[in-house]
């Protein structure tokens, strides 16, 4: 009787037999904590940044914009500059992180890396099994950072076009 193909093991010739065990609880309780005391205020403060801070500091510019419409364009401009960079800044963070770890797997030969630490018992995956989805992670990690800079440069340069626009006199 065969497998079905939903149960088929397609790592079966990549598997080491060598085990890494999970975590001690306390330290998984401890880990899930801290990520708790470190993520709640971090969601709130942007919460707050995003629905009070921002808006408040659009409708300040586009009062300014009243009063000089070449001031407010590049007050505009500078601000939303500075409010893009903070996704994109992120983006590239977590996109650099993500390659090194491909790195680390491509020279390493093997997933989970070489002391790393896991929440279950987990097989090791040795070999082009663990090489080939490492290549195509940095692969796409490095084009998702390109797309994600050169859109960041496309929007910069646009702002600050309507600001030079305004600048030169031309009408809204």
């Amino acid at each position: 009787m065969t497998t079905p193909w939903h149960r088929s093991d397609l790592l079966r010739g990549c598997k080491t037999g060598d085990v890494v065990e999970p975590l001690p609880s306390a330290r998984r309780w401890r880990s899930l904590l801290l990520g708790v005391v470190l993520g709640v205020p971090a969601i709130l403060a942007a919460h707050w940044v995003f629905t009070a801070w921002v808006p408040r500091r659009y409708a300040a510019l586009a009062e300014l914009a009243t009063i000089d419409p070449v001031e407010g364009a590049r007050q505009l401009a500078a601000f939303s500059s500075w409010l893009l960079f903070v996704p994109v800044l992120a983006a590239t963070v977590a996109g650099i992180a993500g390659v090194v770890i491909a790195v680390r797997v491509l020279r390493a030969g093997r997933w989970p890396l070489p002391g790393a630490t896991v929440r279950r018992r987990t097989e090791v995956v040795a070999g082009w099994c663990a090489r080939l989805p490492a290549a195509l992670l940095a692969a796409v990690l490095l084009a998702c950072l390109c797309v994600v800079c050169s859109s960041y440069v496309r929007l910069v340069a646009m702002f600050w076009d309507g600001y030079l626009d305004r600048l030169a006199g031309a009408p809204r």
